[in-house]
């Protein structure tokens, strides 16, 4: 049971935090491309890098498997730049 929680979990942060990166990105880039929507990029990148950090070192997240490896690198910046790269 406890896995399935895990996998869900870090499932989610991915998810939500590939929206809302791509959601600024995307805002940015129609307003015509000021400063302040890549700040807002980074002040969110921090963030996220803090929960995440905070999820694992308090094994309320736990990476033991393949899939989980995978979730956690779609909860990283490296994916939605990629993905921004070559959508926008």
């Amino acid at each position: 049971m406890e896995k399935k929680q895990n996998d869900r979990l870090l499932l989610c942060f991915a998810v939500i935090y590939i929206i809302i990166t791509i959601a600024i990105i995307y805002t940015d880039t129609e307003k015509g491309g000021s400063l302040g929507g890549m700040f807002l990029v980074l002040i969110f990148w921090v963030i996220g890098a803090v929960s995440l950090s905070l999820l694992v070192g308090l094994n309320k997240i736990r990476v033991k498997t393949t899939t989980d490896w995978i979730a956690l690198t779609f909860s990283t910046p490296i994916p939605s730049l990629i993905f921004s790269f070559f959508c926008f």
